[in-house]
């Protein structure tokens, strides 16, 4: 999610990006005999030159936490700068570019994570995707919005809208309303899937190998992994 912030720069205007890791990574899965879309996760990409921008401008701005990390206090969706606007629609053709050029699998881009109506969240959201799609409309994106208001105000820009499993899934009113909104917007309902994270127990994993999903007008899947990578090549233990 973040790794990819140590390894773009945006100077003079100028967008460059090192994908070494991103291309180990695909030639592994595609190794591994993958041939699914990835879901392709550069958190916050946006934002991130919008920063650069105010720094390399020497301009001030306020600061917010993301987690840890210090991020810039976007007010409004007309605070992002032109030039950071640009730069982030240069960085997105360039990942589409490198990918084709590359012969990754299939990459959906997923550019911000489970937002909502408050603050700075909601207008990366907004202006990230649309912008995403004016660089490349045919790439598929895809986000984790967990409420249907939030599939009203962004779907025309997402494709997959990932709901929260099976908190959302039928005969729920929730999966209802969801499947409203999608209808009305043309995205798509996944469901997210934390498999060791809490739901971690037969009678969900049960639930989702059944009919459940079929039911709840689930047409994907997305699962969040957060178990670390064993290194082969040190002898089976965590790199």
């Amino acid at each position: 999610a973040d790794s990819i912030f140590e390894r773009f720069s945006f100077k003079n205007g100028e967008v460059s990006i090192d994908f070494t890791p991103d291309d180990e990574f695909m030639e592994t899965y595609k190794k591994a005999g993958f041939k699914e879309p990835v879901i392709y996760y550069p958190r916050l990409l946006l934002v991130r030159f919008t920063e650069l921008y105010f720094r390399e401008t020497g301009k001030e701005f306020t600061p917010t936490y993301f987690y840890s990390t210090k991020i810039p206090l976007i007010g409004s969706e007309s605070e992002y700068p032109p030039e950071a606007c640009e730069a982030y629609k240069k960085a997105i053709k360039l990942i589409v570019e490198h990918a084709k050029e590359a012969q990754w699998p299939e990459i959906i881009l997923y550019l911000t994570d489970e937002p909502d109506l408050h603050v700075w969240q909601e207008w990366e959201t907004a202006v990230s995707y649309k912008l995403a799609k004016e660089a490349s409309p045919e790439t598929k994106t895809f986000c984790t919005l967990y409420r249907p208001v939030l599939i009203e105000k962004y779907g025309k820009y997402i494709d997959y809208s990932s709901s929260r499993g099976l908190e959302c899934a039928a005969p729920r009113q929730e999966n209802k309303d969801m499947l409203a909104a999608c209808s009305k917007t043309g995205s798509r309902l996944w469901a997210s899937l934390w498999p060791r994270l809490w739901w971690h127990n037969y009678w969900y994993a049960r639930a989702y190998a059944g009919f459940v999903c079929a039911k709840s007008g689930f047409e994907g899947q997305n699962i969040w992994q957060f178990s670390k990578l064993i290194s082969v090549e040190n002898n089976g233990k965590y790199p």
